[in-house]
């Protein structure tokens, strides 16, 4: 079984980067950047993008929740970290954006005060209690002593007065990606849609500085808007650049359980 993740993962970053490379970029509105958010941030010029959308580490240890997990959290995600990521998201985030534009981070419950106060002190007016999306199954943190956490916690903060597009409920009802899953804490492409739908008009501009999977790539092309995605990891990067012209969630059509080890393996040679 571990034999078979491990040699699915390799397959699928192999066929991803094979994806990236023979998309055509020049085609793309969107812009796709492999290195570390802190770097990336500071070289933006000033009041650009009407949106930031960013599901960065949360700062619970998911690198070590082990065989829960599914697909493994190979990213840093201690607290220390978590709250950096948080607070170049606020500084630099309020910087790039236009005088009235919208944020939404994602983010584990328990951070939420400590966070929204991190938004707060840079200029961001933080709605006082976090959306909450409902992903219809989830962990089981203590299986024998409670119940299975279904849920993930948004940060909705605005910046100057830029009102909502649609007055919608604060529980975002997306099931959870669960077929060709490529990254641990990828968000399905309909939960992306459903807030940039709040907040964006065609054409305007997103930016995700940690873009994981690439899911605001098709969300953005769902909604008409440009989008602009960082990561350091180079999986993550190929990822990223072969779902610009995506709409929908990836499905995959050929599951590792029903191939053969040969075929498998024929892939990775290929």
């Amino acid at each position: 079984k571990d034999a078979f993740k491990v040699i699915k993962k390799k397959a699928e970053a192999e066929h991803r980067k094979v994806l990236a490379a023979t998309y055509d970029a020049k085609a793309s509105e969107h812009t796709v950047h492999h290195g570390s958010a802190f770097l990336f941030l500071p070289t933006l010029p000033e009041g650009v993008y009407n949106c930031i959308i960013s599901d960065p580490p949360y700062g619970v240890d998911a690198d070590k929740f082990g065989e829960q997990a599914g697909v493994e959290h190979d990213y840093k995600d201690d607290l220390a970290f978590a709250t950096d990521c948080a607070r170049l998201i606020a500084r630099q985030g309020f910087r790039i954006t236009k005088p009235d534009a919208h944020c939404y981070m994602f983010l584990d419950i328990t951070n939420f005060e400590a966070f929204r106060l991190l938004f707060q002190l840079e200029g961001w007016n933080v709605w006082a209690t976090p959306l909450i999306w409902y992903k219809r199954n989830g962990m089981l943190p203590s299986p024998e002593f409670g119940p299975r956490r279904t849920y993930e916690a948004i940060l909705y903060a605005r910046k100057g007065k830029l009102p909502v597009k649609f007055v919608k409920d604060d529980v975002l009802d997306h099931a959870a990606v669960r077929q060709g899953k490529m990254h641990a804490a990828q968000k399905p492409v309909s939960l992306f849609s459903d807030l940039l739908s709040r907040s964006c008009n065609p054409g305007d501009l997103i930016i995700d500085p940690f873009m994981g999977s690439g899911t605001v790539f098709p969300a953005a092309n769902n909604l008409s808007l440009r989008a602009t995605g960082c990561d350091d990891n180079e999986a993550c990067y190929h990822m990223a650049v072969s779902r610009q012209g995506e709409t929908e969630d990836v499905v995959d059509l050929s599951p590792v359980e029903e191939a053969s080890i040969s075929n498998i393996l024929g892939m990775l040679s290929e």
